[in-house]
This record gives C-alpha cells, structure tokens and sequence, in this order.
C-alpha cells in the first residue's frame, strides 16, 4: 500500500470524522471492501489526531 502525507487542521478532520459516523451499513461495505480498513479503525485514528491537534499536544504516530 502505498503512503502519502496530507495536512489538515482540526476543523478539515472534524469533517471527516462527521462524515465518517454518518455512513450507511452499505457505504461502510463498500469502503472496507475497495480499502480494506475497516471505516471504525479509520474513525479511531482520525479521532485520535484530531484530539491532539485540539490539545496542542505534538503528534504521536499511530500504529496501523
């Protein structure tokens, strides 16, 4: 798989988490099918970084 690095702020992954809850069960289907992660793990990890942003902490790096 291949890796990119892509910068957001908090608001840009609060988007995205959003927008992660309200998928359908189908969405979901479909996303973990073509990506192979599960939509919960991408939610986590997203969540995750976003909480730190909102801290002020630095980034840790989250293990896939």
């Amino acid at each position: 798989m291949n890796e990119t690095q892509v910068n957001l702020n908090a608001s840009e992954l609060s988007v995205l988490t959003n927008a992660l809850v309200l998928l359908t069960h189908k969405e979901q289907v479909l996303i973990e099918r073509y990506s192979k992660v599960p939509v919960n793990q991408l939610y986590n990890k997203l969540t995750t970084i976003y909480e730190q942003l909102k801290s002020d902490v630095p980034p840790v790096e989250v293990a896939q």
